[in-house]
């Protein structure tokens, strides 16, 4: 069907080229014909052969896909909430942070968790495979009573000195 619909899209535009060279003839070559013609044939031509390998390129070659990772905090029960936010100075809180590895290429990240900045815990050296998971509970400990004490959770790749994704939760020491 598609070659069917070139053949009728060349006859046509062929078909143009004679009725133009009819009403604005030019120079005729040696063998009779208009040299215009020659020269719309080979840009023609040339088109047509840049389309197809243009066509074939895209079907062959496969693109590349952007990596990226997924970050996430979920509760205790496993879901997209539960947090903790209230905590009594001293008191140990808990969530359950999970990596997925999508950057096409195996990756070993390494994970911090500061409260206001200061560094409170983390994981280091988790080593996962393309499209492999890891979650793991982690905990954090506030040091002092105060409301609205950042919990940050820092993702690093390993070549990366700053993070490449970052998670918080709010949390209210008692």
């Amino acid at each position: 069907m598609f070659y069917r619909q070139v053949y009728f899209i060349l006859q046509d535009w062929a078909f143009s080229l004679e009725t133009a060279s009819r009403a604005f003839p030019g120079p005729v070559s040696p063998g009779g014909r208009n040299i215009w013609n020659k020269i719309l044939t080979i840009i023609l031509a040339a088109v047509i052969l840049g389309t197809l390998g243009t066509i074939i390129y895209v079907v062959k070659v496969p693109r590349p896909e952007s990596g990226f990772s997924e970050f996430y905090l979920l509760g205790l029960d496993g879901k997209a909430s539960g947090y903790p936010t209230e905590l009594r100075a001293g008191e140990t809180g808990k969530v359950i942070a999970g990596i997925v590895n999508r950057e096409q290429r195996p990756v070993v990240y390494r994970m911090e968790v500061r409260v206001d900045g200061v560094l409170n815990g983390g994981s280091d050296g988790i080593a996962l495979e393309q499209g492999k998971e890891w979650q793991e509970e982690v905990e954090f400990t506030l040091d002092r009573a105060g409301e609205g004490q950042k919990v940050e959770f820092l993702l690093y790749r390993q070549e990366d000195s700053q993070p490449y994704r970052q998670l918080h939760l709010w949390v209210t020491g008692r």
